[in-house]
């Protein structure tokens, strides 16, 4: 293969069930220089040193996905979601990625108009950190 056309942006999602090393090794092997993180893999390699060894590599982070999304059915689960989702914003922004994509979540069948209610007030906390950085 004569080199990873730059366009394209790799999922760490796609390999979820290898280890981050693994991931960068690969990368490296074929030459993958743009990468989405999901943050689960980077916080399972130790955050910091994930961040590091990322850091050090000719590697552009597009994204970084929280890993998480909200049951828009249950309020009692929203602050632990809103966490991993604002650690994603500020580990996307020591990576300089620009983006942090997250599922709007599940409302289990309920109506359209009421989950887009939901979400709104769950997403909220989110947005207002990905406002502030």
């Amino acid at each position: 293969m004569p080199g990873w056309d730059p366009r394209i942006s790799v999922n760490s999602l796609s390999s979820a069930r290898w280890s981050l090393a693994q991931d960068l090794d690969l990368y490296q092997r074929l030459d993958i220089h743009r990468v989405s993180f999901v943050l689960p893999k980077l916080v399972e390699a130790g955050l910091e040193r994930a961040i590091d060894d990322i850091v050090g590599r000719k590697i552009v982070v597009d994204a970084v996905l929280p890993g998480a999304a909200f049951d828009l059915t249950d309020e009692s689960g929203w602050p632990e979601i809103s966490e991993a989702m604002v650690m994603a914003i500020e580990v996307a922004q020591r990576l300089g990625a620009t983006t942090m994509p997250t599922a709007g979540g599940s409302a289990h069948g309920q109506p359209y108009r009421g989950a887009v209610d939901r979400f709104a007030r769950a997403i909220e906390p989110v947005a207002a950190a990905g406002r502030q950085r």
